[in-house]
């Protein structure tokens, strides 16, 4: 009985404790239920907030959209602005075309550098680089026919026997189509690199024009097949450029061109000149092959000479811009030669190692009666007697002008100066002036007799420019250039014009003197300080 009594008590233990345990979880679920209900309103009340937010977001996002397009276009107002009212607009035409017109000289400098130096010519200033800029450009530079004065054909390109290549030639012809329409059919100047004899119709039918003269025809012969004549009968201009890169090139079939010139400048040869004289040609020179070959020299002499004055009857104008070997050249029999007369010469360009040492130029007895001014473009090399010469060729001449001088060649040039008696105009260039005038003022230091020849006696009006003179040395020459005079030399002219320009070692109060002096010669002085000499 005892042992049923323990065992319920037992039992009954644990039926109390697990109770009190329903009872604690059946709290602890209550309790659950109670963060459950409150962590759901707030889930709900959170996705409401997250709905309005994304709502917000949206329009924000429509707002910002419609934003960004009213800035686009207000900035695309603004530059509509600021091109309106532009610096650029607002210049005179007659000042922007003086911009343009100094744009387009230097394409025709590039392509003029690179046919001297037979180089390929690749994008280059012109007109339709202006007219991408602007609608206001472009309308300037359609309507101004100057701008389109230079045009450039590409022969490689037009011969191309390729489709794409004729596709690319068919455009260039274009190009050169619409680049005359804008010059308006006036006189343009023609550019064509590496002529050759294959092309023929299409160039030709693109470069005919209503005015068949051109301003100036500019051609780089590669090779010249004398079968294959050129077809140029179109073609004409007062100025016509030849460059040839050969030694012995052909020019048969340009002869028609070059005829009818009026300047020519021609590179390494002559042309052909026939037995008609060339009437048209007034200006003539001759440069060294293009690039300057080492191999390739000039075979110049007194044939060649001959030969340019017997056909340019009318020629005024002759440069002869080249060197000769260094061998030297015999000096031909003064007595037996017969002389070279030429009625309209009178520019002469040469380099002093072109005349013999007898004084005759290329061993030619040159006389002309209107030989005015020589032009002496180098003083080296020069091969000339140690007693004066006096020779026909240069005793009319009262203008010359020396380029650069080297320091050791300064008394080849006062020797030289000698044998120009009549020269009256005087400009030199560059360094070692100073020397030269020196050397002037021990002629003029003491009085000589009748029969000595004094450099420059009867110059009156002498041009420096960027000279290394100082004014003491100026000074001096113009007192004892008045001393010899005083002195009844009156076969010595007096200066009634002294320039320089670029004179950094002459001080105003010696510009003064020398003005001074001038005065006291009694001669009209056209100095003016501020004018005649700069860079002080």
């Amino acid at each position: 009985m005892s042992q049923t009594s323990s065992w319920e008590d037992a039992n009954r233990l644990m039926l109390d404790r697990s109770i009190r345990a329903v009872e604690e979880m059946k709290e602890m679920i209550r309790d659950y239920e109670v963060q459950d209900t409150g962590l759901s309103e707030r889930e709900a009340s959170l996705r409401n907030q997250l709905k309005e937010v994304e709502f917000r977001r949206k329009q924000l996002s429509d707002t910002l959209e419609e934003t960004r397009t009213s800035l686009e276009r207000m900035e695309s107002t603004v530059n509509r602005l600021k091109c309106v009212l532009s610096p650029m607009r607002r210049l005179p035409s007659d000042i922007l075309l003086r911009i343009f017109h100094h744009f387009i000289l230097q394409s025709q400098e590039y392509m003029q550098e690179k046919f001297e130096k037979w180089k390929i010519i690749e994008t280059y200033p012109n007109p339709v680089i202006l007219s991408s800029v602007c609608s206001h450009w472009r309308d300037v530079v359609k309507q101004n026919a100057k701008l389109w004065d230079s045009i450039l054909v590409r022969i490689p390109t037009i011969i191309s026997t390729e489709e794409e290549g004729e596709k690319k030639g068919e455009g260039h012809l274009n190009s050169i189509r619409h680049w005359m329409t804008f010059g308006l059919q006036e006189r343009q100047s023609l550019f064509i690199d590496e002529y050759k004899p294959k092309v023929k119709d299409k160039m030709y039918a693109a470069l005919q024009s209503e005015s068949p003269l051109w301003k100036a025809i500019t051609i780089a012969i590669i090779n010249e097949d004398p079968f294959v004549p050129w077809d140029i009968g179109k073609l004409r201009a007062d100025d016509v450029l030849i460059y040839l890169n050969q030694s012995a090139p052909w020019m048969n079939s340009v002869t028609e061109l070059l005829r009818y010139a009026t300047n020519l400048t021609l590179t390494g040869i002559l042309p052909p000149w026939g037995d008609t004289p060339w009437a048209s040609l007034r200006s003539l020179k001759i440069l060294p092959y293009a690039c300057d070959e080492p191999a390739n020299p000039l075979n110049f002499g007194e044939g060649e000479l001959r030969s340019i004055l017997n056909a340019a009857i009318h020629l005024q104008t002759l440069e002869l811009s080249f060197a000769l070997p260094d061998e030297t050249v015999e000096s031909s029999d003064v007595q037996n030669q017969e002389k070279v007369e030429h009625q309209a010469l009178k520019s002469l360009s040469i380099h002093m190692h072109h005349i013999q040492a007898n004084g005759h130029l290329f061993g030619a007895r040159i006389v002309g009666p209107c030989f005015e001014n020589l032009i002496v473009l180098s003083s080296s090399r020069a091969r000339l007697d140690s007693a004066p010469f006096i020779i026909e060729t240069w005793q009319n001449f009262t203008s010359v002008e020396f380029h650069e001088i080297k320091d050791h060649e300064v008394p080849t040039v006062v020797e030289f100066l000698r044998r120009l008696p009549n020269v009256t105009n005087m400009e030199v260039r560059g360094k070692n002036i100073d020397a030269l005038i020196n050397l002037f003022n021990v002629f003029y230091a003491h009085v000589p007799p009748k029969y000595a020849t004094i450099p420059v006696p009867k110059l009156t009006k002498f041009i420096m420019d960027a000279t290394d003179i100082r004014g003491k040395t100026l000074i001096s020459f113009l007192e004892k250039r008045i001393t010899q005079r005083e002195g009844g030399f009156d076969w010595i002219s007096a200066m009634t014009e002294v320039k320089l320009y670029d004179a950094d070692y002459v001080t105003p109060g010696e510009w003064a003197r020398v003005n001074d002096l001038l005065q006291f010669g009694r001669l009209n002085s056209s100095s003016n300080q501020t004018g005649i000499i700069s860079g002080q």
